[in-house]
């Protein structure tokens, strides 16, 4: 299949994703992260999902409660999925440490519910990432 870029930056995977057809920006790829994430940024190219909020935990176990959205259109690794529910979170402004300086902008994160649906390769010595249809 084909493959697409991937870069490691403080541990971090990120990935080049577009939302609503937009131009790709960078994205977190993190298993660990349940519901995808786009930024609050982002609120004008999603509409109401049916729930309303969207329950994230963080690594020492806290609850948070984010709105819930649909994102018509997300792009990644070429594959598109469409009516994608996301919860909005501003990443302009993170809590201090989640991010190191140098790293880019951050639009939002992939999840596994995005990644659950198809297979995922990840060849981090090359820097390259697959996603394919799920095997049957």
């Amino acid at each position: 299949g084909l493959s697409y870029p991937l870069r490691i930056v403080e541990n971090r995977l990120l990935v080049e994703a577009s939302l609503g057809g937009g131009p790709p920006r960078a994205m977190i790829l993190d298993t660990a992260c349940a519901v995808t994430m786009a930024s609050t940024a982002d609120l004008r190219l999603t509409r109401p999902a049916p729930a309303r909020n969207a329950r994230i935990a963080d690594g020492a176990g806290s609850m948070a409660a984010l709105q819930a959205r649909t994102i018509p259109s997300f792009g990644v690794a070429g594959r598109v999925f469409v009516d994608l529910r996301v919860a909005l979170y501003d990443f302009s402004a993170p809590p201090p440490g989640l991010f190191p300086d140098h790293t880019p902008p951050i639009s939002g994160v992939v999840g596994s519910d995005v990644l659950s649906r198809q297979v995922v390769v990840l060849d981090l010595a090359s820097q390259r990432l697959m996603l394919g249809p799920p095997q049957r």
